[in-house]
């Protein structure tokens, strides 16, 4: 038996079948995150010991999202994004981050806990679904 895995859309929950959506990073939220880093390391140093409220404005790390083409706020903002018609198993999910692997901002998102979440089973937007219970 083989299992599917199912993508919930971010913006209205419903399930996104092949060619209708995608997992999205914004290259724009990407230069965001690395001139904060940049400014936080500026103001609190590296390589040293910090406090735990110091720890606490650390900027957070850029979003994947999941979107319907048609529920996507914000279509053009430019960026990377996989259709999930490539990801559709667990088989794909991994070739496909070992692809992302190669890219320079992967470390700069939330990728290792969107599959995390995603493997432990604690996931809303991406799910098992064995391939008798595909509709």
């Amino acid at each position: 038996m083989s299992i599917e895995l199912e993508f919930l859309c971010d913006v209205c929950g419903g399930r996104i079948e092949d060619n209708q959506g995608c997992l999205e990073i914004r290259f724009g939220e990407i230069h965001a995150y690395r001139e904060a880093k940049a400014e936080w390391e500026r103001v609190h140093g590296t390589g040293t010991v910090h406090r735990i409220g110091e720890l606490l404005t650390f900027p957070e790390v850029v979003p994947w999202r999941l979107f319907h083409d048609r529920c996507n706020p914000d279509p053009d903002a430019g960026g990377y994004d996989v259709d999930v018609r490539y990801v559709r198993t667990w088989r794909e999910l991994l070739l496909w981050t070992s692809r992302l692997m190669a890219k320079n901002w992967l470390a700069l998102t939330d990728w290792p806990q969107v599959i995390g979440a995603a493997a432990e089973g604690r996931s809303g937007r991406i799910k098992e679904l064995s391939t008798g219970d595909a509709a």
